[in-house]
């Protein structure tokens, strides 16, 4: 279990430093939290316990949307729309970012979003996950191809097909299909 103590907050600092571990809960207690939630949505938006299970086994770990509370983990702002952050060398889950901050992620480097980089919210509470969005397929992790042609990272080759990767003459001048074999100085992390 990953131990963490949220900081004061602070504007040079990525706002999920400040927020405090979630509680962790019994299924009964998420389920009577979820009913009691959907009391105030209108009943033709309400979602019910069935379908937010299958929200959240999707998402992997609801311990991530708990420790996010409907808030970004950069800024702090709430009431944005929320999109999953992942590594695109690793890609590995990060975090909820607002459309922004994601978009900004993408291409600073400076200040709050590379300490943000640094230690994220799937850091913080020790989740480790894929991501599954746009361009990456289900299960894309379990190929070594498709993970090295997404990723560009030469971790994901098998020892033998990383030995004859490095052994080709054309390796030198661009990489195998083009790949890079470190991200280009653009390509976010």
């Amino acid at each position: 279990m990953t131990t963490w103590t949220p900081r004061p907050p602070s504007p040079d600092e990525p706002a999920c430093w400040s927020w405090p571990f979630p509680p962790v809960l019994t299924d009964e207690e998420r389920r009577a939290r979820h009913d009691a939630e959907q009391e105030h949505v209108h009943p033709d938006e309400r979602l019910t316990w069935s379908a937010m299970q299958l929200v959240l086994k999707g998402i992997g770990d609801i311990r991530m949307i708990e420790f996010h509370a409907d808030r970004c983990a950069a800024c702090g702002r709430s009431g944005e729309h929320l999109v999953d952050d992942h590594d695109h060398f690793t890609g590995r889950i990060r975090g909820f970012l607002c459309r922004s901050c994601n978009t900004l992620e993408g291409v600073c480097r400076p200040g709050v979003l590379d300490l943000y980089r640094e230690t994220h919210p799937a850091k913080i509470l020790g989740i480790e996950k894929y991501y599954t969005g746009r361009g990456w397929p289900l299960g894309w992790w379990q190929n070594w191809r498709t993970a090295w042609r997404l990723t560009g990272n030469e971790a994901w080759l098998p020892p033998a097909e990383l030995e004859k990767w490095r052994n080709r003459p054309d390796v030198t001048a661009g990489g195998m299909l083009g790949m890079p074999t470190t991200p280009t100085p653009n390509h976010h992390r």
